[in-house]
């Protein structure tokens, strides 16, 4: 069973793969807020008894994003998270850092080849990260310590 908070984590996690993929993340981050406030109760408690009309009803919702709500309430593979324009889903190993988002792991991917955090840890170490625009001493710190944490 999926709450409502594991459901918009998924949408977020759906939306920050569609952003390093350079695609628009708005539909699956307004579904995630939405989801988070729904104010009917469970949408895995729900679903069984009102079907897709649940979400259909709404307005609100893509075909696409109801199609990956559904699949995260019946526990299956997540379509919208299968590889993008030879973007690999490592790359979101990089969201997990504070204060880098979809644009920043973009940039991370799209100009340095890093793809997951281990990649990360040669751009920081060889001193390819500082050379991005954006990436301030401060910000190469985060990153070192996050990684340094995490023991990569």
């Amino acid at each position: 069973m999926s709450s409502n908070y594991t459901i918009a984590k998924e949408l977020k996690r759906v939306a920050d793969y569609r952003e390093i993929c350079g695609e628009d993340p708005a539909d699956y981050l307004n579904a995630a807020w939405m989801i988070q406030s729904f104010s009917r109760g469970r949408l895995d408690e729900l679903y069984p008894v009102e079907g897709r009309g649940l979400l259909e009803r709404t307005n609100e919702f893509s075909d696409e994003v109801i199609d990956t709500i559904v699949e995260v309430i019946e526990g299956k593979e997540i379509r919208a998270l299968q590889e993008r324009q030879g973007v690999p889903l490592t790359v979101l190993e990089l969201i997990e850092i504070r204060g880098i988002g979809g644009k920043m792991a973009r940039r991370l991917f799209s100009e340095l080849g890093v793809v997951d955090l281990q990649g990360l840890r040669a751009v920081v170490v060889n001193g390819q990260i500082s050379q991005l625009k954006g990436f301030r001493t401060k910000t190469i710190e985060k990153i070192t310590a996050f990684l340094d944490e995490k023991g990569v």
